[in-house]
């Protein structure tokens, strides 16, 4: 039974968590001002929308930042953790658990995707050259407002940009200061994760 439990909480994870990664990348594009028109922002649109456009009704935006898709996220963090809970040898947590759990496993996924992208820019700048990729470009313009005030403070020197390695300080230092406290103090034991 335990092996059972162990796939099915995996299965609800990948399909929940890609989602809620595709989730995240759209707010994120709404607030960077992506470019629609790029194969892989269509792509994550395309995935997201089915879900979004009933929650628009319901949900006004803010300051022009469609709302909706932030909610959604909080929502199936929610599923996710719920659904991984009910199986057997599992219990569900408190509502202020439950509630401190995903606004730690959000915070988590948000840092863990600044953090991926930033990567895969420092291992594509050693490998693509001057070719246009739709995905480098939406990383671009998604990591940019964190890049450029870093950027401005370290400059590059003699060619070699340092600012990747800030960044990924900064994100190492935020997961440890603000989404691994709220997690251990939702869930000290890490019985519901």
């Amino acid at each position: 039974m335990y092996f059972f439990s162990s796939a099915t909480a995996l299965v609800i994870k990948l399909f929940l968590g890609f989602f809620m990664f595709a989730l995240i990348i759209r707010f994120l594009m709404q607030l960077v001002r992506a470019d629609y028109n790029n194969p892989v922002s269509s792509f994550i649109v395309k995935v997201t929308n089915p879900a979004l456009k009933p929650l628009r009704r319901f949900i006004p935006g803010l300051f022009g930042v469609d709302l909706s898709s932030l909610i959604l996220v909080f929502v199936v963090q929610i599923i996710e953790i719920v659904l991984v809970n009910l199986l057997p040898g599992k219990q569900l947590p408190d509502l202020f658990s439950l509630l401190m759990l995903t606004v730690g496993q959000v915070a988590d996924t948000v840092i863990t995707i600044y953090f991926i992208c930033i990567m895969v820019v420092v291992i594509a700048s050693w490998i693509v050259q001057g070719s246009y990729n739709p995905v480098l470009n939406l990383i671009y313009q998604l990591i940019n407002p964190l890049m450029q005030p870093i950027r401005r403070l370290i400059p590059p020197m003699s060619g070699l940009d340092l600012s990747p390695l800030v960044a990924i300080a900064v994100l190492i230092f935020a997961k440890f200061l603000i989404a691994a406290p709220i997690l251990f103090y939702a869930d000290p034991l890490g019985s519901y994760r």
